[in-house]
């Protein structure tokens, strides 16, 4: 199964989600795997490639980021090519992106309700991100 993580600038949840969700499958050895994209990465409001929220958590997790770390991706018509699961991390947020951009799309996406920094504090949302993913490989990703 392929998974496309979305969030805004593909900085922050969207990425902690991409590297959680392949350390997990790598764990497992499912051969699943996991991408992100932002629906405003171009808008520039990251000050770096990646979150230090996400890092922070991922290294007490013992889990390693792929280095070295890769600036936000855009999301592009071409991606919807690849996943069979798209999750938006915050519906308030992303629908309306998503209509604005992507309303061909909008019937793929599976909206979660994780909120932005600025709502919601790093260390609440990063670990119940992570709890959801692995209810999900749990589940298996039904």
């Amino acid at each position: 199964m392929n998974v496309l993580f979305l969030c805004t600038g593909n900085y922050y949840r969207s990425r902690f989600a991409e590297i959680y969700f392949n350390h997990r499958a790598q764990v497992i050895g499912n051969g699943f795997q996991a991408r992100s994209r932002g629906l405003e990465a171009w808008a520039g409001r990251n000050p770096g490639p990646i979150s230090v929220h996400t890092l922070q958590y991922l290294d007490e997790l013992g889990i390693q980021s792929p280095e070295p770390h890769r600036f936000p991706m855009q999301m592009e018509a071409a991606d919807w090519d690849w996943p069979e699961l798209v999750i938006a991390m915050d519906e308030e947020e992303h629908r309306p992106m998503m209509q604005r951009d992507f309303p061909e799309y909008l019937h793929r996406v599976r909206f979660w309700e994780y909120p932005d920094t600025h709502l919601a504090d790093p260390n609440f949302l990063l670990p119940t991100i992570r709890r959801h993913i692995d209810k999900a490989f749990l589940a298996g990703w039904n």
